[in-house]
């Protein structure tokens, strides 16, 4: 079973903000570590919660902990109170990025579809824009790859496209026999670097 990390949420206005100083010591520890973080099995065996490791660009990687999970929408989230949301192990909104980002109709079920295509539109802030974003999804391969240990993964290829900007790209997911994405490199922003996640389950 997954388990994830609950805390109360102060509302202002219209928005849920998460305070980061609400979260626990032990799950503070969790998030931050020096630029590059390695995780091995010990540290993820001491891990209380389900955490992600993330790099942006060529920035140093960080941790984020498993906040919660609804609607098949897992919120994770940062030192600094970054807030990211996936489905399915795609990122979907952002909150606290240089380049944040809002998709729309966010149900995106591209994991058993071999191959599909989908469109959707993205809120981009800085620049404020709505753009209207055109997906192609396929299984493309299988491969082994090293987390804590060697899985067997299934690689998903998603070429999308943007009228606006005239922005193309590609994004890598990688996922277990039980469908979990495990890892992913994603560009969701055409002015942010590519985010590479990896999922840390427990």
């Amino acid at each position: 079973m997954t388990k994830y990390f609950c805390i109360c949420l102060i509302f202002l206005s219209s928005c849920s903000l998460v305070e980061f100083k609400d979260v626990p010591a032990v799950a503070r520890s969790l998030i931050y570590g020096p630029p590059e973080i390695e995780v091995t099995m010990s540290s993820y065996e001491k891990a209380p919660y389900s955490f992600a490791k993330i790099n942006i660009g060529r920035s140093g990687s960080g941790l984020m902990i498993l906040l919660s999970i609804n609607n098949n929408v897992y919120e994770w989230v940062g030192s600094n109170g970054e807030v990211i949301f996936t489905n399915n192990g795609k990122i979907i909104r952002t909150i606290g990025l240089e380049y944040d980002i809002n998709i729309l109709n966010p149900k995106i079920n591209f994991l058993n579809c071999g191959e599909c295509s989908s469109q959707y539109f993205i809120e981009l802030s800085n620049p404020k824009a709505l753009i209207n974003q055109n997906s192609f999804f396929k299984n493309s391969h299988k491969e082994k790859i090293e987390l804590i240990k060697k899985i067997d993964a299934t690689v998903m290829i998603e070429n999308f496209s943007t009228s606006k900007f005239k922005w193309t790209g590609k994004n890598i997911y990688w996922f277990d026999d039980s469908g979990q994405v495990i890892k992913s490199n994603q560009q969701i922003h055409p002015r942010l670097g590519e985010i590479e996640i990896t999922f840390y389950y427990k």
